[in-house]
């Protein structure tokens, strides 16, 4: 998609893979400049003996800042409870239980109340999904000033249509998004003008890497049929692991454990597919390279599918998912389906690299490696792996006065330069490459992940445009009918329509 915009959130300068994923600024798929560097001054600054050392590196906030003791006041969605990943990675970690990420997240928080004389009030908003989407429309159309800012999900926030409650932060004092601890092409991907950001994302925001796609594999169920446990990351390397071959494996690897001449229980499956495809159907859809959409000399949004591409996409995802032995459909959703996987009966599990530090993935007794979700085709250059639209996002209700806003953009920026500084880091190089890492090589498929995430405007805001993307691709693929040129000659314009004026109301308001 020519508008999809991505984040590369750490650059690694002695990784072996990382060259392979770099992306384009503008969004498009097939070029290679990053999306987000940092800037040469940031890195001039790193140390001589260790050039990935971020601790030095310094943000352009005043050293006289101070707010006098200023509560800051933030409704977060979740619980008040360590298992509430949200509430430990983003918002407001553990103090000192030994966990190195979210302790970082704790300290970073008291640095920036320290550096700024403020105080944080974290408010759990203590409901689900749905309770949450409650809270926040009653929050921002109400006019109440109760909260400063909210730390929430896309599926809460973006699907509510609410940008016109939401406050303007794309020149909230003491921020700078040319800074590589903001993820500028991400928060471009949320504003429904490109100059208006009602949603901001940076490295405060760690659970959107934790709510990126990934595919995990059973490293001994392949050692059984092909041998090398280790084979899967050539074939990431040498630009092979395509749907194609997804499917082939698949195939191959499926064993009727149980004798009963039937794919069922207790056999030994290829592939898994959760009971509710719209979570992981996305994911293929974003590896594939599809062009969507592009922006006009206006920087308007104009819906243009790559129609071919698309089409070649159905073709091999609905094949592979609806008629290719192995197949195992799961009865639970994304967040629970890591039990069948965590029970050594499945060689490939789609999912997010959130499923590596929760219990069943790391009580497991097989050895498991990780990998992006494969490509379209081998010509095709790079991996591309989607933020889903479940991951953080920060915005302030307009009802939010403007004497908070300088309180707020200098709490942002210094949270956002502390996290680059000190838990990212952590979080990448510590946590995810070798605590929930199995082998080096999936430290380094890692790499290619982040290098390559991206959120998908009509992905998140499917319900500013009819859900184009599944009327015309994930329908399809979840019923293995190929209908897709018929299907998007007939919603094409009513999509743009429907985008269009939701897009003006939104932003004349």
């Amino acid at each position: 998609m020519k508008a999809t915009l991505r984040i590369c959130a750490i650059l690694l300068l002695t990784s072996l893979l990382l060259s392979a994923c770099a992306q384009n600024k503008t969004g498009g798929p097939t070029e290679t400049t990053p999306a987000v560097t940092a800037d040469t001054t940031a890195a001039a600054e790193t140390t001589a003996e260790d050039p990935n050392d971020r601790s030095k590196i310094k943000d352009s906030l005043p050293d006289d800042l101070n707010f006098d003791g200023t509560v800051i006041h933030v409704l977060f969605r979740g619980k008040d409870d360590p298992s509430n990943r949200l509430y430990t990675m983003d918002v407001v970690g553990t103090d000192n239980n030994g966990d190195y990420v979210t302790d970082g997240v704790w300290e970073r928080n008291r640095r920036v109340e320290e550096r700024l004389n403020v105080v944080y009030e974290f408010i759990p908003a203590d409901t689900d999904l749905s309770g949450m989407g409650a809270l926040v429309r009653q929050i921002v159309t109400s006019g109440s000033d109760d909260y400063d800012y909210i730390n929430s999900t896309g599926n809460t926030n973006v699907m509510l249509s609410l940008n016109s409650y939401l406050r303007d932060l794309s020149e909230i004092p003491y921020v700078n998004y040319e800074e590589p601890w903001w993820w500028k092409d991400v928060i471009r991907s949320l504003s429904l003008d490109g100059k208006t950001y009602n949603y901001i994302y940076g490295d405060m925001c760690i659970y959107c890497y934790l709510q990126t796609g990934v595919f995990y594999y059973n490293k001994a169920l392949y050692e059984d049929v092909y041998g090398d446990p280790d084979e899967m990351y050539s074939h990431v390397t040498n630009g092979t692991w395509t749907i194609d071959l997804l499917a082939q494996k698949t195939a191959e690897a499926y064993k009727d454990a149980n004798g009963n001449g039937a794919e069922d229980a207790g056999d030994i499956f290829g592939l898994m597919k959760t009971s509710n495809q719209n979570e992981d159907s996305p994911h293929y859809i974003q590896a594939c390279g599809i062009e969507m959409y592009h922006y006009d000399e206006s920087d308007h949004l104009v819906i243009e599918f790559d129609q071919e591409r698309a089409i070649l996409a159905v073709e091999k995802l609905g094949a592979l998912l609806t008629a290719t032995s192995g197949v195992f459909a799961s009865d639970l959703g994304i967040d629970a389906s890591d039990r069948y996987f965590a029970e050594g009966n499945i060689l490939f599990y789609p999912s997010r690299l959130a499923r590596a530090i929760f219990d069943n993935m790391r009580s497991m007794e097989q050895p498991y490696g990780i990998l992006p979700y494969p490509k379209l085709t081998e010509d095709q250059k790079e991996y591309y792996s989607l933020i889903h639209v479940s991951s953080t996002n920060i915005c302030v209700p307009k009802a939010t006065g403007d004497d908070r806003m300088p309180i707020l953009g200098a709490a942002f920026e210094a949270q956002c330069a502390e996290s680059y500084r000190s838990v990212m880091p952590l979080f990448l190089e510590t946590a995810m490459k070798l605590k929930y890492s199995q082998d080096s090589m999936s430290g380094q498929v890692i790499d290619i992940v982040i290098g390559s995430v991206a959120k998908n405007t009509l992905l998140e805001y499917n319900n500013y445009c009819n859900d184009i993307v599944a009327s015309c691709i994930i329908n399809n693929i979840r019923s293995g009918k190929n209908n897709f040129a018929s299907a998007y000659k007939k919603v094409l314009s009513a999509a743009q329509k429907t985008w269009d004026k939701n897009v003006e109301k939104m932003i004349s308001q």
